[in-house]
């Protein structure tokens, strides 16, 4: 890098790919981390943010990286419930199911070599196993955990 910015050796691992890949970037985000003293963790943010974003946030991120970070930090501060978590745990698995079963549908399974379809089905018969295990857990702590009436208040028990 031609930058006179002096970066942290933790940058130097997010840069030294971005450099490759786009040198004028890389000297732009090092001229704008070098005043910062970020830790890697932060780089690394910024980097995954600079990677997997739109050109409008990668330049957000060669701009205000200070601006991008607070950003990040307010988003890691509202952590998802108990509730939330379990809800969208649900929601990805009957995404994941629906999505398999229609590729299957679709003919998924049509020109499979014998050794795949053996270990498509070992991993679908593990993945059942657990989702039986899972079902049974959601009957006890959920379902058979509701009150006998739903008048039934249990804080006043």
């Amino acid at each position: 890098m031609r930058s006179g910015a002096i970066v942290p050796h933790a940058a130097m691992k997010f840069l030294v790919p971005l450099a490759r890949a786009n040198p004028a970037d890389a000297v732009r985000l090092a001229d704008a981390l070098a005043p910062l003293g970020l830790s890697t963790r932060q780089v690394g943010a910024l980097h995954l943010a600079y990677v997997g974003g739109s050109a409008q946030t990668r330049e957000r991120v060669l701009a205000d990286p200070a601006l991008v970070l607070r950003v990040h930090q307010k988003q890691d501060a509202r952590k998802p419930t108990p509730a939330e978590q379990l809800l969208s745990d649900v929601d990805i698995l009957g995404a994941v199911a629906r999505r398999a079963h229609g590729r299957l549908r679709h003919r998924g399974a049509v020109g499979l070599l014998p050794p795949e379809r053996d270990e498509i089905y070992r991993r679908f018969t593990q993945a059942r196993s657990d989702f039986e295990s899972l079902a049974h857990r959601c009957e006890k702590e959920l379902h058979d955990a509701r009150p006998e009436h739903p008048s039934c208040d249990s804080a006043s028990a």
